[in-house]
């Protein structure tokens, strides 16, 4: 499998309730499948970490909560919080 070819795709874990998506240039993105969120319901509250905040594997970088539960969302490796998505953290 060639390098390009693996950066490219997305790896679901934790059951299938996460996924990351490593690009060519190191950066990993992290998100909720959409069944981890049809399991906790429309999501309440959202704690995310801060931008250059260090992160350890499996490290909680994220919590959702709904009225059905909550989804944590551990780091699949270590490094630093680059980025938030503006989306999610208002």
């Amino acid at each position: 499998m060639s390098k390009e070819s693996r950066a490219d795709r997305i790896v679901e874990y934790n059951d299938g309730k996460l996924w990351f998506h490593k690009k060519a240039d190191g950066i990993v993105i992290l998100g909720v499948t959409a069944d981890a969120i049809d399991d906790i319901g429309d999501a309440h509250t959202i704690e995310v970490p801060e931008t250059g905040d260090d992160v350890a594997k499996d490290d909680v970088v994220c919590e959702l909560r709904g009225p059905n539960g909550i989804v944590k969302v551990y780091a699949p490796a270590a490094g630093f919080i680059k980025d938030i998505n503006a989306s999610v953290s208002d």
